[in-house]
């Protein structure tokens, strides 16, 4: 039995390293998909940035111009410190109830800036009327973009505490500290797919918005239109190669715990 054993870890080893192989070449595809959405995002942003509104209302003016119309006269409209900006750029802050926009977004009266600003203020608005999803990622935003990154640092701490009570047999600080991890990392996977699903709400709102009161004219709203299929795209590539990524790390993850079985 032992030696029927024997034979299959090494074969299931081998199995795993043609899995990540496959999934390692998808998960390029998927990268480089990502960054052509970004690209795309980048172009129509920029497109949108250099054309001025007709109605010449700046990010910040349209923002408080509409907050107050739907009765948000307690939401600020701040621009971004250079924390904030480089972490969580233009975004809706529930807890200090304030809409950060970036300095090119506040100050400028470009279809780009009002277009970003509404959407802020329709995710205000959906946060408002109770709507789970912008509620939970509201809630949680401070904490979402370091998710992804405390994956490895939480894993080296287990195998450190392995390494000093020498438990490099086992792996039990190892195993759970990937445990933990991959539950903060599925975490951010699940919360990927839920700003998706809330980033593509606040769009059609903020659309209906400019729409029904004739905010903006029909050739800059055919600009805004593809402004937010761009960033939606963008949201989609990201979920696809968080799944991959995240597929990746449990697949070698038990190719580590088979390899020191057969190490054993």
């Amino acid at each position: 039995m032992s030696n029927l054993l024997a034979l299959d870890i090494p074969t299931a080893i081998y199995s795993i390293v043609i899995i990540l192989i496959c999934v390692g070449s998808v998960l390029l595809g998927a990268e480089i998909f990502a960054f052509v959405a970004r690209v795309l995002v980048f172009h129509r942003y920029r497109k949108g940035n250099k054309q001025q509104v007709a109605i010449g209302y700046t990010g910040y003016q349209a923002a408080r111009a509409f907050l107050d119309l739907n009765g948000l006269n307690d939401v600020e409209v701040k621009k971004c410190g250079f924390w904030r900006m480089l972490f969580y750029g233009n975004s809706y802050s529930s807890r200090k109830k304030t809409i950060y926009l970036r300095k090119n977004i506040m100050n400028k009266a470009s279809v780009t800036a009002v277009a970003l600003a509404l959407q802020k203020v329709a995710l205000v608005i959906q946060h408002k009327e109770g709507d789970k999803g912008t509620k939970l990622r509201t809630a949680l935003q401070p904490f979402l973009p370091f998710a992804p990154i405390m994956f490895f640092p939480i894993i080296l701490i287990g195998v450190i505490f392995d390494l000093i009570l020498k438990n490099t047999q086992t792996f039990v600080g190892t195993i759970i500290a990937s445990i933990i991890a991959i539950s903060i990392f599925l975490f951010a996977v699940i919360m990927t797919f839920v700003i998706m699903k809330v980033e593509k709400r606040a769009n059609q709102r903020a659309l209906a918005i400019m729409e029904k009161t004739n905010f903006l004219q029909p050739q800059e709203l055919v600009l805004v239109r593809k402004i937010f299929t761009a960033y939606e795209l963008a949201y989609v590539a990201d979920f696809i190669v968080s799944i991959l990524a995240f597929i990746r790390i449990i697949i070698k993850i038990i190719a580590m715990l088979l390899k020191s079985s057969l190490n054993k």
